[in-house]
């Protein structure tokens, strides 16, 4: 039953390698589990968010999405005259 999942676990893969990998608790009777994630420069120009939890003893539900990241620049820039 979908109410017994107490975790997803998650992997987030860029450029053909995992870059992290980790479980998200999901509290009972929770719809909608979020996350936060820091977007570093590994991550551009995309990479993909996988998650999958498992049912009972032999099913595993699993999917994925492919994330596409704005190249911006987020830093701060100092400009000195010469």
């Amino acid at each position: 039953s979908v109410n017994q999942i107490q975790y997803f676990t998650y992997l987030i893969l860029t450029k053909g390698k995992i870059f992290k990998a980790g479980r998200q608790p999901r509290g009972p009777g929770q719809n909608l589990v979020t996350m936060t994630l820091r977007i570093t420069p590994d991550l551009i120009p995309s990479f993909r968010f996988v998650a999958y939890y498992q049912v009972g003893n032999s099913e595993i539900v699993a999917d994925s999405v492919w994330v596409d990241v704005k190249d911006t620049c987020m830093g701060t820039l100092i400009v000195k005259g010469a």
